[in-house]
């Protein structure tokens, strides 16, 4: 057996074999977990995306988490409209976030303050529900906070804009 080559030795580091599949497990795991999230809405559609705020006289359906310039609608639902004409109030900085694309049906009339801006709608008879659709796109992204008021009733708004 003069003839044969020696083996050669392979050298093995079994601790940082064990850290690297630890961190294989454990990237596995992450990966997996964003896919969840993404099929449930974290980044857009879907069921941790939408959200809604009621009160007593209305209810606001709503996207919590947006795209910046993506059209996305807020939707107002007036349950029974005590007179002729319905007042929808928005804080000034919500409405100055976003760039209003439609508003169906379209206001009577509106005006703003400095800190707020009314939309006054006409209904078709008093103590008639009323459904209100804006279509808006959200300028920049981040966090956005508003309040939205009908009468006495106020809801608050918190959405997050995507890039």
């Amino acid at each position: 057996m003069a003839g044969r080559k020696p083996s050669a030795q392979i050298l093995e580091d079994m601790p940082f074999h064990h850290r690297q599949w630890f961190m294989q497990r454990v990237a596995w795991a992450i990966a997996v977990l964003v896919v969840v999230l993404a099929l449930f809405g974290l980044f857009g559609d879907g069921p941790l995306s939408h959200a809604h705020a009621a009160t007593a006289t209305f209810r606001v359906d709503y996207d919590r988490l947006i795209r910046r310039d993506n059209p996305v609608p807020l939707d107002i639902d007036v349950k029974a409209s005590q007179g002729n004409e319905v007042s929808v109030v928005f804080s000034a900085d919500y409405v100055q976030a976003f760039r209003l694309d439609s508003v169906l049906p379209y206001p009577d009339h509106m005006y703003a303050t400095a800190s707020e801006v009314v939309f006054v709608f006409r209904s078709a008879a008093p103590g008639t529900p009323l459904h209100i659709t804006i279509l808006q796109a959200a300028l920049n992204p981040g966090s956005v906070h508003g309040q939205i008021r009908m009468a006495d009733a106020e809801v608050a708004i918190n959405q997050f804009v995507y890039p």
